[in-house]
């Protein structure tokens, strides 16, 4: 998997006169690098520039119009999308831009607006390192794109938050989401469990704070892809966490599917 390189809006680093008002054309860049699986397929100016828009911020329509029309990419849009399918297709490995409200992220670790509290538009690809194009470190206290994960209940409430009020702010809906997703660029995950104990770990964000032993007549259900989690005093971990099945988030709810060792786990391409 390619992931895309990170652009920034800030006029001052794009050298784009309506970079602070084209957030959602610098994720939708973002997007469009990591369908094709390259780092960078054009800017976040040039974008906006197919748009052929010069007022205000940008719709996800416009955006997928432009995408099109300029180079061939088409990417799929969706407005007051359940949030915890917008998860599934992350986890299955999409990206997407997601539009929301600034106002949740502006008041956690992730803030990067300065006060902005907004509508505003990211890029999230697979394993929720979402990329935010006000992220750019310019001063202190501005978050600093990294890579590293979002939690997915910001990101939840972020996109739940969205203003489709104007001057009078009326929220999208908890539990909604509006988005554009990418093709899937990752592999699937399969994890076939024949009968056998096996181990069901417990995470707290990237690292695992417990084990219990689970015991199984044999299963197979598709998963996420492996990640590695940290275990104090003991060796690091990878696992995946399940999709489907009676294991699953199918069964147990966005997010709450088992975790089990990677080692289980075998790679499939859509």
């Amino acid at each position: 998997m390619i992931l895309p390189a990170f652009q920034a809006q800030n006029p001052a680093i794009s050298g784009y006169s309506l970079g602070w008002s084209s957030c959602t054309a610098f994720s939708g860049a973002m997007a469009a690098a990591f369908d094709s699986q390259v780092q960078k397929v054009m800017t976040g100016g040039q974008l906006r520039t197919m748009t052929h828009d010069t007022s205000g911020g940008l719709t996800l329509q416009q955006i997928d119009a432009a995408l099109l029309e300029g180079w061939d990419i088409n990417l799929n849009t969706v407005y007051g999308y359940p949030w915890a399918d917008f998860v599934r297709r992350i986890d299955a490995g999409q990206g997407a831009i997601l539009q929301g409200w600034y106002a949740p992220i502006a008041d956690s670790a992730f803030d990067a607006g300065r006060g902005f509290r907004g509508n505003h538009a990211i890029f999230v690809p697979p394993g929720w390192g979402a990329m935010d194009p006000l992220a750019d470190g310019r001063a202190a206290g501005v978050y600093k794109y990294h890579g590293q994960a979002y939690p997915q209940s910001l990101l939840g409430t972020f996109a739940g938050k969205l203003n489709l009020g104007g001057s009078t702010y009326r929220a999208l809906g908890a539990g909604l989401a509006y988005a554009s997703f990418t093709a899937d660029r990752v592999a699937s995950y399969v994890v076939s469990m024949p009968a056998a104990k096996y181990g069901v770990y417990t995470v707290g964000g990237r690292t695992i704070v417990g084990v219990r032993t689970a015991r199984t007549g044999g299963f197979r259900a598709r998963s996420t892809s492996p990640l590695l989690y940290a275990w104090p005093g003991h060796t690091s971990q990878s696992l995946v966490r399940l999709l489907t099945g009676s294991h699953g988030d199918a069964a147990l709810g966005a997010g709450k599917g088992q975790y089990v060792r990677a080692s289980h786990a075998q790679e499939v391409w859509p």
